[in-house]
């Protein structure tokens, strides 16, 4: 006769749940990431098929971008006793189109991660196929 081990694992909360319960939320959780993942992309491909779709996504971008005029560059850049030095946003030129992209991530069907500028242009040469354009 064969028993199951039983590991109690706690939480923040002061609760104990067993680690296979603990394990199948975890899985629960990362499928529908998964597939939450994969219905935005699809969905992004059917958009970027359609021309009208992809200008209003340019449309869409700029404006969001334009959301950012008056945030600080740096806050280095900025005295204390300024209104800007304590601001709760601080945007680069990367910074911005990084923000502006994770701002209209389902719109574009993927979400830009905390990379560099080199990984921006990879990322966007992927979703039109052309370099020229970025250099």
């Amino acid at each position: 006769i064969m028993s199951a081990i039983v590991f109690e694992v706690p939480f923040a909360t002061q609760t104990s749940i067993n680690l296979q319960d603990a394990f199948s939320r975890y899985r629960q959780k990362k499928q529908k990431a998964v597939l939450a993942k994969w219905r935005m992309e699809e969905l992004a491909k059917i958009r970027r098929a359609q021309p009208e779709m992809m200008a209003a996504l340019r449309k869409k971008f700029f404006e969001v971008a334009m959301s950012y005029v008056g945030v600080p560059y740096a806050k280095r850049y900025h005295q204390p006793d300024s209104p800007t030095h304590n601001s709760k946003m601080f945007l680069d030129c990367c910074g911005l189109v990084r923000q502006v992209l994770r701002d209209l991530k389902s719109e574009f069907g993927f979400n830009v991660g905390p990379w560099n500028q080199a990984y921006l242009v990879r990322t966007c040469v992927q979703l039109d196929g052309t370099i020229h354009a970025w250099r």
